[in-house]
This record gives C-alpha cells, sequence and structure tokens, in this order.
C-alpha cells in the first residue's frame, strides 16, 4: 500500500510541475512565434484543458497521498515542521493557480475571443498592450508558482528539522 502510494504521490508532483512548467512555455513560445490569433487561441485552449484535466486533478492526487503517507508512516504532523512548511507553501501554491493564474488565463481567452467590434481588430488582439500585460504577469506569477513547487519539493526530499 505505501508503495502505491508513494507512487500516486511521486507522480502527481510530476504531473503538477510539468503541466504549470510546460503551460508556461507554450504561452512564451505562442507569444515569441507572433502567429496569430489561432495559436495563441490554441496555446490559451491547451493551458485551459491541461488546467483541469491534469493539474486539478494532481492536487488532489497529490495532498491526498501525501496525508496519507504521513499517516501510515506514523509522522506526527507537529514533529515534522518539514510537513507544516510544506502544507503552508502548498496552501500558497493553490491559491496562487486558482486566485491568479487561472483568472489571468481566462481574462487573455476573453480579450483575444472579443470582437473585433471591442475595439481590436481580429489580428493584433494577441498584440494588445492589454493583452502582453496579461501575460507577462500570467509568466511571471507561473514563475513564482514553479518556484514554489521546487522548494516544496527540496522539502520533501531534504527533511531539515528546524
Amino acid at each position: 500500500m505505501r508503495s502505491l502510494l508513494l507512487y500516486l504521490h511521486v507522480a502527481s508532483a510530476v504531473a503538477l510541475t510539468g503541466e504549470l512548467l510546460f503551460a508556461s512555455l507554450w504561452l512564451r513560445s505562442a507569444l515569441a512565434r507572433g502567429g496569430g490569433s489561432s495559436i495563441v487561441r490554441y496555446t490559451l485552449a491547451t493551458m485551459a484543458w491541461t488546467s483541469k484535466s491534469i493539474a486539478f486533478p494532481a492536487i488532489l492526487v497529490n495532498l491526498i497521498t501525501g496525508l496519507a503517507l504521513l499517516h501510515f508512516a506514523g509522522i506526527e504532523i507537529e514533529h515534522a515542521k518539514w510537513v507544516i512548511v510544506s502544507l503552508v507553501l502548498y496552501v500558497v501554491l493553490t491559491g496562487i493557480w486558482h486566485g491568479m493564474l487561472i483568472p489571468l488565463r481566462k481574462r487573455m481567452q476573453k480579450l483575444v475571443e472579443a470582437a473585433p467590434a471591442a475595439g481590436y481588430g481580429a489580428e493584433v488582439r494577441e498584440d494588445s498592450a492589454e493583452f502582453m500585460g496579461l501575460a507577462k504577469r500570467w509568466i511571471s506569477v507561473s514563475g513564482a508558482a514553479i518556484a514554489l513547487l521546487f522548494v516544496i519539493l527540496l522539502l520533501m526530499v531534504w527533511k531539515p528539522s528546524f
């Protein structure tokens, strides 16, 4: 049972990290290519799909299996400060993801899909200052989220006693 839980815990952490890392790379690539609304729309739709189908389940599986591993290992959470710090960072990460990254992506998607009457021509929406500002903010925030993931990973492996 422990081996299965550990496998699911590590696999969900890999999926979560990979989804966020690749979403950031996809958005950077779409912006660098300047390929028009179709590339940006595809990128944003892919980001939305992977967030729902990979990241969200990975967050749940990771949290549940991590808590189960603590239980089966007999680790008392109050004596494992690295777990407490990791859980706090995990809550912060989830807040960043659902409170900032998803709303920013939705705003970018809404802007790109807006009718030309909204003030932008069909092929210049993704080049607008508004869109670029949202995209740059998304990339910056995702960088901070990725850094948090790696700090949590460090704590899980190192298990410092502070």
